[in-house]
Protein backbone atom coordinates (compact mmCIF):
# COMPACT_ATOMS: atom_id res chain seq x y z
CA UNK A 1 0.00 0.00 0.00
CA UNK A 2 1.29 3.38 -0.68
CA UNK A 3 1.46 5.90 1.54
CA UNK A 4 -1.80 8.96 0.72
CA UNK A 5 0.25 11.97 1.43
CA UNK A 6 2.92 11.39 -0.63
CA UNK A 7 1.01 9.69 -3.15
CA UNK A 8 -1.70 12.26 -3.26
CA UNK A 9 0.96 15.19 -3.64
CA UNK A 10 3.13 13.56 -6.02
CA UNK A 11 -0.64 12.85 -8.19
CA UNK A 12 -1.25 16.32 -7.97
CA UNK A 13 2.28 17.64 -8.73
CA UNK A 14 1.87 15.54 -12.15
CA UNK A 15 -1.51 16.44 -13.32
CA UNK A 16 -0.08 20.38 -12.80
CA UNK A 17 3.41 19.83 -14.57
CA UNK A 18 1.86 17.68 -17.07
CA UNK A 19 -0.98 20.28 -18.68
CA UNK A 20 0.39 21.63 -21.88
CA UNK A 21 -2.50 24.91 -21.35
CA UNK A 22 -1.28 25.59 -17.66
CA UNK A 23 2.72 25.09 -18.96
CA UNK A 24 1.83 27.61 -21.49
CA UNK A 25 1.04 30.15 -18.37
CA UNK A 26 3.95 28.93 -15.86
CA UNK A 27 7.48 28.73 -15.58
CA UNK A 28 7.36 25.63 -13.36
CA UNK A 29 5.46 23.89 -10.63
CA UNK A 30 7.40 22.76 -7.34
CA UNK A 31 7.36 21.64 -4.04
CA UNK A 32 7.05 24.72 -1.94
CA UNK A 33 10.39 23.16 -0.21
CA UNK A 34 12.49 23.05 -3.52
CA UNK A 35 12.02 25.81 -5.51
CA UNK A 36 15.28 27.12 -7.48
CA UNK A 37 16.84 30.39 -6.36
CA UNK A 38 16.78 31.15 -10.09
CA UNK A 39 12.97 30.06 -10.86
CA UNK A 40 11.47 32.93 -12.91
CA UNK A 41 8.30 34.16 -12.31
CA UNK A 42 5.34 32.88 -12.45
CA UNK A 43 5.51 29.21 -11.43
CA UNK A 44 2.96 27.18 -8.68
CA UNK A 45 4.33 26.09 -5.61
CA UNK A 46 2.59 22.91 -4.09
CA UNK A 47 2.32 22.81 -0.22
CA UNK A 48 0.82 19.09 1.03
CA UNK A 49 -0.42 20.60 4.58
CA UNK A 50 -1.15 18.28 7.22
CA UNK A 51 -2.75 15.15 6.64
CA UNK A 52 -5.68 13.82 9.54
CA UNK A 53 -6.80 10.77 9.80
CA UNK A 54 -10.86 9.80 8.60
CA UNK A 55 -10.57 5.77 9.26
CA UNK A 56 -13.27 3.89 9.83
CA UNK A 57 -13.56 0.34 11.93
CA UNK A 58 -13.38 -1.63 8.60
CA UNK A 59 -10.85 1.36 6.41
CA UNK A 60 -8.53 3.70 6.28
CA UNK A 61 -9.09 6.98 5.68
CA UNK A 62 -7.31 10.89 5.36
CA UNK A 63 -8.28 14.26 4.63
CA UNK A 64 -5.69 17.05 4.06
CA UNK A 65 -6.22 20.89 2.76
CA UNK A 66 -3.80 20.95 -0.17
CA UNK A 67 -2.39 24.48 -0.66
CA UNK A 68 -1.51 25.33 -4.36
CA UNK A 69 0.26 28.78 -4.37
CA UNK A 70 0.99 30.81 -7.86
CA UNK A 71 4.04 33.12 -7.64
CA UNK A 72 4.29 36.66 -10.03
CA UNK A 73 5.91 39.38 -10.50
CA UNK A 74 4.71 41.22 -13.97
CA UNK A 75 4.03 44.38 -14.10
CA UNK A 76 1.12 46.07 -15.09
CA UNK A 77 -0.63 43.32 -15.33
CA UNK A 78 -2.16 43.46 -11.83
CA UNK A 79 -3.37 40.24 -10.19
CA UNK A 80 -4.93 39.16 -13.74
CA UNK A 81 -2.22 36.84 -14.74
CA UNK A 82 -2.18 34.80 -11.32
CA UNK A 83 -5.85 34.53 -11.44
CA UNK A 84 -6.01 33.41 -14.83
CA UNK A 85 -3.46 30.45 -13.89
CA UNK A 86 -5.93 29.91 -10.33
CA UNK A 87 -8.55 29.32 -12.83
CA UNK A 88 -6.30 26.85 -15.14
CA UNK A 89 -5.35 24.89 -11.49
CA UNK A 90 -9.31 24.99 -10.12
CA UNK A 91 -10.19 23.44 -14.10
CA UNK A 92 -7.57 21.16 -13.84
CA UNK A 93 -8.16 19.62 -10.62
CA UNK A 94 -12.09 19.56 -10.53
CA UNK A 95 -12.14 17.92 -14.26
CA UNK A 96 -9.13 15.52 -14.62
CA UNK A 97 -10.37 12.04 -13.03
CA UNK A 98 -7.39 11.71 -10.00
CA UNK A 99 -6.48 8.60 -9.42
CA UNK A 100 -4.22 8.18 -5.90
CA UNK A 101 -2.36 4.42 -6.27
CA UNK A 102 -3.90 2.46 -3.99
CA UNK A 103 -6.63 5.53 -2.75
CA UNK A 104 -10.25 5.83 -3.69
CA UNK A 105 -10.75 10.01 -4.00
CA UNK A 106 -14.04 10.24 -1.89
CA UNK A 107 -13.97 14.13 -2.85
CA UNK A 108 -11.76 16.95 -3.90
CA UNK A 109 -13.02 20.68 -3.68
CA UNK A 110 -11.64 23.71 -3.71
CA UNK A 111 -12.08 25.56 -0.33
CA UNK A 112 -10.57 28.93 -0.52
CA UNK A 113 -9.45 30.99 -3.50
CA UNK A 114 -7.63 34.49 -2.78
CA UNK A 115 -4.63 36.77 -4.54
CA UNK A 116 -3.01 39.63 -2.75
CA UNK A 117 0.35 41.53 -2.86
CA UNK A 118 3.02 39.95 -1.05
CA UNK A 119 4.62 41.74 1.86
CA UNK A 120 7.83 42.72 -0.44
CA UNK A 121 4.73 45.15 -2.72
CA UNK A 122 6.11 43.59 -5.79
CA UNK A 123 4.86 39.74 -5.98
CA UNK A 124 1.37 39.16 -6.55
CA UNK A 125 0.64 35.89 -4.37
CA UNK A 126 -2.19 33.48 -5.47
CA UNK A 127 -3.20 30.55 -2.78
CA UNK A 128 -5.62 28.16 -3.45
CA UNK A 129 -6.89 25.22 -0.62
CA UNK A 130 -8.11 21.73 -2.13
CA UNK A 131 -10.20 19.56 0.52
CA UNK A 132 -9.00 16.20 -0.06
CA UNK A 133 -10.85 13.20 1.20
CA UNK A 134 -9.26 9.91 0.39
CA UNK A 135 -9.97 6.02 1.26
CA UNK A 136 -8.05 2.91 1.07
CA UNK A 137 -9.05 0.83 -1.85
Amino acid sequence: MTWAPQEAQKTVYEILELDLVLSGLVTGVFDSASVPQDAEFPYITIDPGSFGDRSSHTHRGFSTEMTIHVWDQSENLGRKRVQKIQKEVDRLLHTVNICIEGWNIISLRQSLCETFLDSDNITIHGVQRFKLLLGEA
